[in-house]
């Protein structure tokens, strides 16, 4: 039995895609598309279980109808499960589920040694299981007055991205007419959501939130299974439409584009450093808050942003002469990294060759280094009106502390196994070829440091898209 059970979980694992397979499978709406299935489809394509009683029990709605979408990344997992269980007694697939649950979520939770620093495991536990009252008291510690002013900030910074975005795309040559006067048209209706959603300065829904916690301090494991439960509640509201001012919770320090919505979002968490509140350079926070900004700006013009509206509708508003235009930029920067980038590791004693899929990354290496070029553009506007004075004790011009300040956004040092991890699961470049990517490409980088043609990043044909 035990041997059994092993060898059904390891079987299971082998199942499971690579996150590189699964990057792909979310990088073009059409083929995310094709993983949709109402639920009687996939109750028929999948009929190894009961569907629709799992979904009811996981997410206590007992509602949920055949005809709720459902999302399968990729459909070939179940496929590959399908095939597995008829292979195994019941008893050997249900312990072996056990032992998977109990690894997966319950080590951390009885095994102190798994956790060296107790104090940050905690917090992060907690922030996962009551975001929404954590969000609350996080959001609160800024005064209204300074929320307002960052806020105000926030959107100004935005307007500003966005008219520098507007000037390019009105001499865009790979747009024709009709696709140029909708992608006006989107950057022109663009939002921006900025801080945290309003219900987190709301003391009802707070109080909501917090009276539906229930914890016996002498049931350990319930008040676990009752934590996941609880972190299943939004999603059991299947088939709502969620709530018009709703996005990620204020203590998340990553900002994002939302496609359905056509909005910027930039968590509180995002701008909680001193700089944000116009105490530095304007190059500082052109350069790196502006250069985030602009860069989820980008992202409504990639391969997935192209077929959204500027209503978040699914339209595939650019034509198909524009669209195999910027597909074909596109591969110029897949070719252009694949020529110049090269990496070797030491793992297990030997050097090896870092496999890129510059396919995967396309996407976010297109917003760089958009995202640079209308970023340098708005500063290099407001530089014209009213010059950034120079650092003293740095020899480094404001253009030339531009560029720096923007290198600093991604200056990380990570172990080489890090670094193969990164590129196994991630759809952004890793570090350094992010950086070296985006300045091989910016006209701005090679003038401000006044690079020879023979420079490194400057002796590459420059990719053009924005």
């Amino acid at each position: 039995m035990v041997l059994s059970i092993i060898h059904f979980v390891s079987a299971l694992a082998k199942a499971i895609p690579r996150e590189k397979n699964l990057l792909y499978s979310m990088k073009d709406l059409p083929s995310f598309i094709e993983m949709s299935f109402t639920l009687g489809e996939m109750q028929e394509k999948f009929d190894f279980l009961d569907w629709k009683g799992i979904f009811m029990e996981v997410f206590n709605n007992t509602a949920i109808q055949d005809n709720l979408t459902v999302y399968i990344l990729p459909p070939s997992y179940l496929t590959e499960v399908g095939r597995l269980l008829p292979r195994y007694q019941p008893s050997v697939v249900h312990n072996g589920l056990l032992m998977i649950f109990a690894a997966d979520s319950l080590l951390d939770l009885v095994d102190v040694k798994e956790s060296p620093d107790w104090a940050v495991k905690c917090t992060r536990v907690t922030m996962q299981i009551f975001p929404k009252e954590v969000g609350a008291m996080y959001a609160r510690l800024w005064s209204r007055e300074e929320l307002t002013s960052l806020r105000e900030s926030l959107s100004n910074l935005l307007d500003l991205l966005r008219e520098t975005t507007i000037k390019r795309l009105g001499h865009l040559p790979w747009l024709d007419d009709d696709s140029r006067r909708m992608a006006l048209r989107k950057v022109s209706k663009l939002e921006g959501r900025f801080l945290a959603p309003p219900r987190f300065f709301n003391e009802t829904w707070v109080d909501n939130a917090l009276a539906k916690i229930s914890v016996d301090p002498s049931d350990f494991f319930g008040n676990v299974i009752r934590r996941f439960r609880e972190g299943r509640g939004d999603v059991a509201k299947l088939g709502e439409a969620p709530p018009p001012e709703s996005w990620a919770y204020p203590f998340v320090a990553n900002a994002y584009y939302d496609p359905t919505s056509n909005a910027v979002v930039v968590p509180l968490a995002m701008v909680s450093q001193l700089w944000t509140y116009g105490v530095a350079p304007r190059y500082l926070w052109l350069a790196q808050l502006g250069n985030t900004l602009a860069h989820e700006l980008m992202h409504s013009f990639d391969i997935n942003g192209w077929h959204f509206d500027e209503r978040g509708e699914v339209t595939g508003w650019m034509t198909p002469a524009t669209r195999l235009r910027l597909t074909a930029r596109i591969q110029c920067l897949v070719n252009q990294y694949a020529a110049t980038f090269s990496h070797s590791v030491r793992l297990f004693g030997r050097s090896h060759s870092v496999d890129f899929d510059w396919n995967v990354t396309s996407n976010e290496n297109l917003a760089d280094i958009g995202a640079l070029l209308v970023s340098y553009d708005a500063w290099m506007n407001l530089h014209k009106i009213q010059s950034d004075l120079r650092l003293p004790m740095v020899d480094l011009s404001p253009h030339q502390l531009f560029f720096v300040a923007v290198a600093q956004n991604y200056c990380y040092e990570v172990s080489d196994e890090w670094y193969v991890t990164m590129v196994e699961i991630d759809e952004h470049t890793p570090f350094r070829e992010r950086v070296n990517g985006m300045m091989m490409n910016s006209e701005g980088f090679a003038e401000a440091f006044k690079c020879p043609p023979t420079a490194s990043l400057a002796k590459f044909r420059k990719c053009s898209v924005w």
